[in-house]
């Protein structure tokens, strides 16, 4: 079976062998609503009016039903308008409020109003319904009642809805996004307001997985170019660095000897710096399931790396403690652990499990023993961290989260479903448990409660990728809401053209929306973080916006950080850059990131769902074959994009 299709502009092709189509839900005896309207985002500063009339008046029964997020911004003691109508001169009117002081709903008649319960927070979506019979108002939560009064005679003004502020001019302005609003000329039931609440519920779409496989050959001219450019000449140039300076592979024999009683060297190293090692293992890894097809220059390079990783692989085991922990630094300072959220350790770990679990998927899980280590350190943190009587404690740099849900989730496929359970819960807590501190690590909030990217752009890549990552593991509907506002606030408000992100030097981070000058920072490794958290997007939610997201950071920034040469590189990607690239750099975090990042683009290019449906995300020459279910099928795909909009893929089932 030949699949042709051509790309003029970024899209993402699903090529599905079964497609299951499921019934709407429907509300029986609901009438067309009178009014309805979508998609309001307010900032506190007005509201908007309807063009006309609603036509409901009088002690006419009525129902409004409205979905909204309030936002942490919203001061007004008395209310923050949602909708209403009516008349202040006349008394007359019927209204919803946000009340932030009391974090409380407020409705009814004007000068006549109720108020809900104070349970109710700022950045979490609810479903409200307001109705009125004639004689009752109601007032649900996500379909449940919260309220009832008997309200013996409602004047309702027929006037212009008011959305986003208070209908009667006071100035109670809403911060935070209204949709999905209708409003009906009958009160609604029950059983239908508990129909009309499930409907709105997150609709989590089966998880994709990226495709792996070793051996894949990939014959796109572009990234064939850039995958050659990394195993032969880029990641060679990080190896020979990393055994010359203090910080590399020497910090691991030091340590080493000081857990053998011996004389050892204390460096005063980076308190990140096994990083950049880790992330290096992991790019050779990776190099290592790519099928060299004949290139003689490839296969001699993949020779050099396996060498490097069998010598480095023990020396790095070497500097492991009894009881799994393992940062050099720590061990050669004595340092008491999870004291100090500002050293790193959650960084540096997560790195270490991510080239464990690269390593032992390119040897096919049959060489464990960084597999075995890493599994031995995250033990360690899920019996140490946690809820009370475990340990509070959260890293200042995120990228624990992201590996431990990965660990996660390749137990429960491969080990049992279950078993990777421990280390998914270690990744929330440590995510839940911020709030309270500073933007700059993003912990001046809880994660669900964020809708705004602030503080350092790496940091906030790799948290909002394992946020990502919970929402789609664990269909939860907090981090659902709260990373598809992050994602707005990036890609729509602080993003560059060419997709790069954090544009201020101060903070390496972010800035207000639209700060965007062309003396930019974007740092290589926050483009890399987009990158992952762009494919976790798409995993999570299946849309084709977050495969172009990953391209535009592939083709711009990550792949022309490096030159073309393959011994420089750009920590900052300025957009007029006028100065040469780093041989190497003071933080070389970057060094190893982006030939990891780079490198699995082969997993990226193909997801699958369940065993029987595959998406096809990227035009990249290859020729893989992908497990589905019980099947192989061999992928053939011809393309010369991004130089032509032209693909064909070749979908050979084998026997």
């Amino acid at each position: 079976m030949e699949v042709i299709f051509t790309k003029f502009l970024p899209l993402a092709i699903i090529v599905s062998f079964i497609l299951s189509i499921m019934p709407a839900v429907c509300a029986n005896g609901l009438p067309e609503p009178v009014w309805e309207g979508s998609g309001y985002t307010f900032s506190g500063s007005g509201g908007i009016k309807a063009s006309s009339n609603i036509g409901i008046y009088g002690n006419q029964p009525f129902s409004i039903t409205v979905l909204l997020t309030p936002g942490t911004n919203a001061k007004d003691e008395y209310g923050n308008g949602i909708i209403g109508w009516g008349n202040a001169s006349k008394n007359a009117g019927n209204f919803i409020y946000y009340n932030s002081a009391e974090k409380a709903f407020e409705y009814g008649f004007y000068a006549n109003d109720g108020q809900t319960p104070s349970e109710f927070e700022p950045n979490r979506t609810y479903f409200i319904v307001m109705t009125y019979d004639g004689t009752r108002q109601k007032f649900y939560v996500d379909g449940k009642l919260i309220t009832q009064r008997a309200v013996r005679e409602l004047s309702i003004a027929n006037t212009p809805l008011t959305i986003g502020s208070d209908p009667f001019g006071q100035g109670r302005n809403f911060y935070g996004s209204i949709d999905s609003i209708k409003v009906y000329n009958a009160a609604i039931d029950e059983d239908t307001v508990l129909q009309l609440a499930n409907a709105q519920k997150p609709q989590f779409p089966t998880p994709l997985k990226d495709a792996y496989y070793n051996g894949a050959k990939i014959t796109s001219p572009f990234w064939k170019a850039q995958i050659k450019k990394m195993a032969e000449k880029w990641i060679p140039h990080c190896i020979a660095q990393l055994e010359e300076v203090y910080y590399g592979i020497d910090a691991f024999r030091q340590a080493a000897k000081k857990l053998r009683g011996e004389d050892y060297i204390n460096y005063e190293e980076n308190l990140w710096a096994n990083a950049y090692l880790y992330n290096t293992m992991e790019a050779m890894c990776l190099a290592l399931t790519i099928d060299p097809d004949g290139d003689e220059e490839f296969k001699k390079a993949q020779d050099y790396l396996r060498q490097k990783l069998e010598e480095w692989i023990p020396i790095v085991l070497s500097a492991q403690e009894p009881d799994g922990y393992i940062n050099t630094m720590y061990t050669v300072r004595g340092w008491q652990r999870w004291t100090n959220k500002t050293h790193h350790e959650g960084y540096v770990m997560g790195y270490f499990i991510e080239a464990a679990l690269a390593h032992y998927q390119m040897t096919n899980m049959q060489d464990s023993r960084l597999y075995d280590a890493a599994v031995k350190c995250a033990d360690l943190w899920v019996n140490t961290i946690g809820p009370a009587p475990k340990k509070f404690w959260y890293d200042g740099h995120q990228g624990m989260e992201m590996a431990l849900m990965h660990l996660g989730q390749f137990i429960n496929e491969h080990e049992g479903e279950g078993l990777g359970d421990k280390y998914i819960e270690l990744a929330e807590f440590l995510c839940d448990a911020r709030g309270n501190d500073q933007e700059y690590d993003q912990s001046h909030l809880s994660s669900t409660e964020q809708s705004e990217a602030k503080g350092h752009a790496v940091r906030a890549t790799y948290l909002y990728s394992a946020m990502a990552d919970i929402a789609m593991q664990n269909n939860n509907s907090a981090y659902y809401y709260a990373v598809q506002r992050l994602w707005d606030s990036v890609v729509n408000h602080k993003m560059y053209i060419t997709g790069g992100v954090g544009s201020i030097a101060s903070n390496e981070g972010f800035s207000s929306d639209y700060y965007l000058p062309n003396k930019s920072y974007d740092e290589s490794c926050a483009s890399c973080g987009m990158v992952f958290w762009s494919n976790r997007m798409n995993n999570a939610f299946h849309d084709a916006e977050y495969i172009d997201s990953l391209e535009r950071q592939l083709y711009n920034v990550v792949a022309g950080a490096v030159n073309l040469e393959g011994d420089a590189f750009y920590y900052q990607n300025e957009l007029d850059a006028n100065w040469a690239r780093y041989s190497w750099h003071g933080c070389p975090c970057c060094v190893g990131n982006i030939p990891r990042t780079i490198l699995n683009l082969v997993k990226w290019m193909y997801s699958t769902e369940d065993d029987h449906t595959l998406y096809v995300n990227m035009l990249a020459g290859s020729d893989v074959t992908v497990t589905l279910g019980d099947n192989e099928i061999q992928l053939i795909q011809e393309s010369n994009y991004p130089w032509e909009g032209y693909g064909k893929i070749t979908v050979i089932p084998k026997e």
